[in-house]
């Protein structure tokens, strides 16, 4: 086993860790994780990362707050709105524009 190879996800650079050494290193692997993410490779492909516990914290708040719902679960509830109380969204004729791709 050599030194951890380099891997890139997410277009940033990260120390990269095989299970094995990563069980071997493990105290390495979590000092390392106070600076930067670590990733965990299973014969290549990453499995995990290890990480600082307030990113941690920090990715489970806004994980939390986007729960709280999204845009498709808001236009759903409109649709649902409308269909309740018998009422259309009137749109717009469609009007065309000149499309210089087209010609």
């Amino acid at each position: 086993m050599g030194r951890p190879q380099i891997a890139v996800l997410v277009f940033e650079v990260y120390l990269s860790w095989s299970i094995a050494e990563a069980r071997e290193k493990l105290s390495e692997v979590v000092r390392a994780a106070a600076r930067d993410p670590q990733v965990i490779t299973n014969r290549g492909p990453p499995v995990a990362v290890v990480i600082d516990a307030s990113e941690c914290e920090a990715f489970k708040d806004w994980r939390e707050q986007r729960s709280e719902q999204t845009m498709a679960e808001a236009l759903d509830a409109l649709q649902a709105a409308c269909t309740a109380e018998d009422y259309a969204l009137q749109a717009p004729p469609r009007i065309d524009r000149a499309n210089p791709l087209a010609d």
